[in-house]
């Protein structure tokens, strides 16, 4: 990849040198304001009786302000600054700052071929978000619960290149930046390349190939994927999806348990059918998800054989709205070592008014000797109402009901393990405003 980033800085000196005598031609000024309560409890899947339990309820906001500016020569360039924030942090004495979310810079048709190069924190999506989506993560900036923000974006540079029906994008991106500490120490580094092919124009087929470099932990995951998504010309509302995600490289997942080589591999078929020409629009559709596991995983054995946890990179997937929160002595991360149906239908009951339920079965695909692999079920209810064309609200509830996983795990030293049945039900309810502009 050395090569890519020589590519790349040579693609940003000439970037910056057409900008700087670019003339603003259009500017546009959007953003957006959401205000959302919250209430959450039994998160600890335990009962309210103990003096750590998860319940609680509160407000937060976050304002974008987005700037967008189209210059000559088919160059642009856009902010977005953030402020997300719970409504009693300036008096937790959190300071309220506002961040850049987006700021990069393209270069469109670069020496008259159709390539464009985007440079900067930018948003990247390839398919349904199943490897690459969120460069964000769980990580906050204090003053917002965790797993609450809205930041999805990479610091990258990117080409693309696209001559119907192809297009194709190599990016690199700087996860983290570990200045100060040494040569390549702390760093971690995503690099790839997607290819998008549209069959006529119905049903489009993605091959990517992305290198994930941790060279403070000495890991490279190395992740193959092919993804194909489309409708059924035969059968009018149908529409069918699936990836398959093939991983090697070197696995330190266990650190000081030993290294070893990863042989992970993720999948999932999904189809979607739309009701025709009946009121209310109605819909239901169904995915299966399998993502590879370790059986020791959780122990403090060294693995017999290859590494076969499947690494998420940074995936964008929701596998339930409490699920995606459970914390790690809840039940550990939920986007790996897992088997999961979910299940979706919707309506409209009105022109402004959606309704939609997804409910979703949880498993681990593998466990240890004597631990169930039910990690549980998960309810969400979303109502989704159209105010105006620029204010929606919305009103989601959901429930989690634990499965015998995470009294079998018994990971120890936490009262709420050890000594605690968790087995009882999760519950988040949510309600929103926004307004965008």
């Amino acid at each position: 990849m050395r090569y890519l980033t020589i590519i790349f800085t040579l693609a940003l000196v000439v970037c910056l040198t057409t900008t700087a005598k670019a003339d603003v031609e259009n500017v546009r000024v959007g953003g957006d304001v959401g205000i959302r309560y919250i209430n959450r409890e039994d998160l600890d899947l335990t009962d309210k009786t103990r003096t750590t339990n998860t319940d609680d309820s509160w407000f937060d906001s976050t304002v974008r302000l987005q700037i967008d500016a189209e210059l000559s020569d088919d160059v642009a360039s856009c902010i977005r600054l953030i402020n997300e924030r719970d409504w009693d942090a300036a008096n937790s004495g959190v300071t309220e700052d506002v961040e850049l979310d987006l700021g990069y810079m393209t270069l469109d048709n670069m020496f008259g071929y159709p390539v464009k190069a985007t440079l900067g924190r930018q948003e990247i999506l390839f398919g349904e978000g199943f490897l690459v989506g969120d460069g964000y993560g769980s990580v906050t900036t204090g003053d917002l619960a965790a797993g609450d923000s809205v930041r999805k974006a990479f610091d990258a540079l990117r080409l693309s290149y696209s001559a119907e029906p192809y297009t194709v994008d190599v990016f690199t991106a700087k996860i983290d930046e570990d200045f100060g500490a040494g040569a390549g120490t702390g760093d971690v580094d995503l690099n790839g390349i997607n290819i998008n092919y549209d069959y006529l124009d119905i049903a489009t087929f993605d091959l990517g190939y992305f290198v994930k470099s941790d060279s403070a932990l000495n890991r490279r995951v190395k992740a193959l994927s092919l993804r194909g998504e489309g409708s059924i010309p035969a059968v009018l509302g149908l529409t069918v999806k699936g990836e398959y995600v093939d991983e090697d490289g070197d696995s330190d997942r266990l650190n000081a348990r030993g290294s070893k080589d990863l042989d992970a591999s993720a999948w999932y078929l999904g189809a979607e059918y739309a009701f025709q020409d009946m009121m209310y629009e109605p819909y239901i559709g169904v995915t299966y998800t399998v993502m590879s596991g370790d059986k020791d995983s959780n122990t403090a054995a060294i693995p017999a054989n290859d590494d076969e946890q499947f690494d998420p990179l940074y995936q964008d997937v929701d596998y339930g709205a409490i699920a995606e929160l459970l914390p790690a002595s809840a039940g550990g991360e939920i986007q790996t070592n897992l088997n999961a149906w979910t299940i979706a239908a919707g309506l409209k009951p009105t022109e402004a008014l959606s309704v939609d339920v997804a409910y979703n079965i949880l498993k681990r695909d593998e466990t240890a000797s004597g631990v169930d692999d039910d990690l549980g079920d998960e309810l969400d209810i979303t109502l989704t109402y159209d105010y105006t064309e620029d204010v929606q609200f919305g009103l989601c509830a959901a429930w989690f009901n634990p499965g015998g996983w995470f009294d079998d795990l018994q990971q120890g030293g936490n009262d709420l393990t050890a000594n605690a049945n968790r087995d009882e039900t999760a519950t988040q309810i949510v309600g929103s405003v926004k307004v965008s502009f």
